[in-house]
């Protein structure tokens, strides 16, 4: 919920409305032209990094007030808490898969291939990679992580149980593509392969 609040908050703030809006102004002198592709997706993607932004400093500012937080004992809440609040890296890695399932839950048409050139939507794909680098960098700074040490802290692997074959959040082009029912996470190559998966021949 805190990143679909962040991200329509950003088409506020970041002026996205406004620009939208001049597509639809009464006096034709003033009414700009219609927005392209290109550019609803450019301003979908800058939506989503200021989602992941105020979505990290909300985090933030629940692990600062945890003295003033029943979340001791050994419940469904104490536990979730303590395990999502660890560190900064499993909250950065539980933050970037939340926003994956938003994404996938409120926009599932979007995932179909069929569909993927006839939206204003990014790439589902480009989009998860993109979020994925905004994630990252947040940790090298945190951690002075390289790149792909902290692209593999916050990467969930998806496998597809019909095929065997495992797929990465950067450089798989079928990451978004594989239907619920057929899905398997992993947290990392080596446990997706010891199950029988292969990785996929379209990665990069």
């Amino acid at each position: 919920m805190d990143f679909i609040f962040g991200h329509e908050i950003t088409h506020i703030t970041n002026g996205h409305l406004g620009v939208i809006n001049k597509t639809r102004h009464p006096d034709p002198e003033k009414r700009r032209s219609k927005l392209s592709s290109l550019e609803n997706q450019a301003i979908e993607l800058d939506a989503d990094g200021g989602a992941t932004e105020w979505t990290l400093q909300f985090t933030e500012f629940v692990r600062n007030s945890r003295p003033k937080l029943p979340v001791e004992a050994d419940d469904p809440l104490g536990i979730s808490w303590r395990e999502f609040y660890a560190t900064e890296t499993n909250t950065v890695g539980f933050c970037f898969m939340a926003s994956y399932l938003t994404l996938r839950m409120t926009s599932p048409d979007y995932w179909n291939p069929a569909n993927q050139q006839n939206i204003y939507q990014p790439l589902p794909p480009y989009r998860m990679g993109t979020l994925m680098k905004v994630y990252a960098s947040v940790l090298m700074q945190l951690l002075n992580l390289s790149f792909e040490d902290a692209q593999t802290q916050i990467g969930v692997i998806i496998g597809n149980r019909k095929s065997q074959v495992y797929h990465l959040s950067v450089g798989c082009p079928s990451y978004g593509q594989v239907s619920e029912k057929n899905q398997i996470s992993f947290t990392s190559e080596s446990e997706a392969q010891a199950a029988g998966y292969r990785k996929a021949g379209n990665c990069k």
